[in-house]
């Protein structure tokens, strides 16, 4: 008998489509709102419900009479009723969601160019400038010319102090990223989570955060709360040699205050993969300082594009198909 699927969250009808095509021989259906009475009129002949943020409490599960499988994206499990979900049977399974892999990824990457002053290595390594006089020799083990351009401003991760403004599965799996390069990591959120280890990361009310990292990055998304959540205030609490890191959304920061810390010197630099208006006006002041680092979002992955992003979805439904 062919399984069906329930998606606790509204989709796309292409969404729809594409977790028909990549899931198999499955029957599927979403609710058209987040009603959750249409969720639960949905789940009661549902053998396998597929969710991302829904939270699945102890009434959705009783709702579901014939469920089998759980399959979350992402692999926190907070959000369900374990216990819950065990009593009745329910095998559980969470992948990490490879979009939200990218941007943790992409947040490295950003944080890197900056250390690193990417940009301006890669100009001055293709333009012929900058030599400091010297011709082109072969090279050895012990000859040759360490910096031949003279690019200014190299640092190194290790040692230094990430915050991450938002601490959900990308603030985490950056976290994760971040302590392998050997960094100090502090986060702040609504609260301090209660699953975190130590060792992986520190809470820190925002403004704190803010005094005491080497680069911060943000990881929240664009809200009335969150709206301008770093403007000029915030800015002015962070130290001269520190940066900036948004993959985020673009609102999140108030981006004229952002130009005149940089113009000052207030600020060491900034990356961002977002921005309140994209594409980026080609005349925007970000994209005429020296020490900013612009991508045109391009932080996550279209899941859809992949050949297998969740296997272990795949592996489960085909153990209870």
């Amino acid at each position: 008998m062919t399984m069906h699927i329930v998606l606790g969250e509204p989709a796309r009808p292409d969404e729809l489509a594409w977790w028909g095509r990549y899931l198999g021989d499955v029957s599927l259906d979403a609710p058209q709102t987040a009603d959750l009475d249409e969720l639960v009129a949905l789940l009661a002949d549902a053998d396998a419900l597929l969710v991302r943020r829904l939270s699945v409490t102890s009434d959705l599960v009783a709702a579901a009479a014939r469920l089998r499988l759980l399959l979350k994206i992402g692999h926190r499990t907070s959000s369900l009723d374990v216990i819950a979900l065990s009593r009745r049977g329910v095998e559980i399974v969470a992948e990490p969601n490879p979009a939200w892999t990218a941007v943790a990824e992409h947040t490295m990457l950003l944080a890197l160019s900056l250390y690193r002053s990417l940009p301006l290595a890669h100009a001055a390594a293709v333009s012929g400038q900058a030599r400091l006089g010297l011709e082109p020799r072969p090279t050895t083990e012990r000859e040759y010319a360490y910096n031949w351009a003279d690019v200014p401003n190299l640092r190194v991760l290790l040692g230094q102090t990430i915050g991450l403004v938002g601490f959900g599965e990308i603030g985490r799996d950056v976290a994760v990223r971040a302590r392998a390069f050997g960094m100090r990591v502090l986060y702040t959120a609504r609260r301090p989570a209660e699953d975190v280890d130590a060792e992986l990361a520190e809470y820190r009310p925002l403004h704190d955060l803010l005094a005491e990292s080497d680069i911060v990055s943000l990881h929240v998304p664009h809200t009335l709360d969150t709206e301008g959540l770093i403007g000029g205030p915030e800015l002015a609490l962070l130290r001269p040699h520190a940066v900036l890191v948004n993959t985020a959304r673009g609102g999140v920061v108030e981006e004229d205050a952002l130009v005149e810390a940089l113009r000052q010197g207030r600020l060491a630099g900034a990356a961002l993969d977002v921005f309140r208006e994209e594409p980026l006006p080609v005349d925007h002041p970000l994209t005429r300082l020296p020490n900013v680092v612009l991508t045109p979002h391009i932080g996550g992955v279209r899941i859809e594009t992949m050949l297998d992003p969740f296997p272990g979805f795949v592996r489960a439904l085909h153990r209870h198909g």
